[in-house]
């Protein structure tokens, strides 16, 4: 496997800034090409919350009770050995949330 670091950014996908509670990113170290969607999925829900200041859901509950804010939000995934000027994935995967 190819475990690297990673930075985990949520941004909302209609480009507007989060703006009342801005999650920090997170770093992960993972394989992004078999593990992406549970790492996103893991976190997206949670992030997402935080930033529209809800309380963050419990774990396995149902990702349809989401669905009046999570649509808005994805999660971009950055490289952090360098500097670069895009997101290396954007995703809006949930996967992983039923796992978590």
């Amino acid at each position: 496997m190819d475990r690297k670091k990673y930075e985990l950014r949520l941004v909302r996908r209609d480009g507007q800034r989060v703006r009342r509670h801005q999650p920090s990113p997170v770093i992960e170290t993972f394989d992004v090409n078999r593990e992406l969607d549970e790492v996103v999925g893991k976190h997206l829900v949670v992030m997402a919350a935080a930033a529209e200041g809800i309380k963050v859901p419990r774990p396995h509950q149902r990702v349809s009770e989401f669905a009046e804010w999570l649509p808005r939000y994805q999660i971009e995934v950055w490289r952090t050995d360098g500097y670069y000027r895009e997101p290396l994935v954007v995703s809006t995967s949930t996967k992983g949330w039923r796992q978590y």
